[in-house]
């Protein structure tokens, strides 16, 4: 996994099911690269009007 806090891990199983019951579309980020996709998406929601949420994995934070 590579998440030094352990309540992180927790907290990341919680928070999928928590956004899932509320009907929000989560993205996840696992490498920098990913976050290239942060514009299209954020455009997306204030389109729609609508939350969405963007997950960071702790290989996303890794320096490398």
């Amino acid at each position: 996994v590579g998440e030094p806090v352990a309540c992180q891990v927790e907290m990341a199983v919680h928070t999928k099911a928590l956004l899932a019951q509320l009907n929000i579309p989560t993205y996840h980020f696992h490498q920098p690269e990913d976050a290239e996709e942060l514009s299209g998406i954020l455009s997306h929601a204030y389109m729609a009007r609508k939350p969405v949420a963007v997950l960071m994995d702790a290989t996303f934070w890794k320096r490398q």
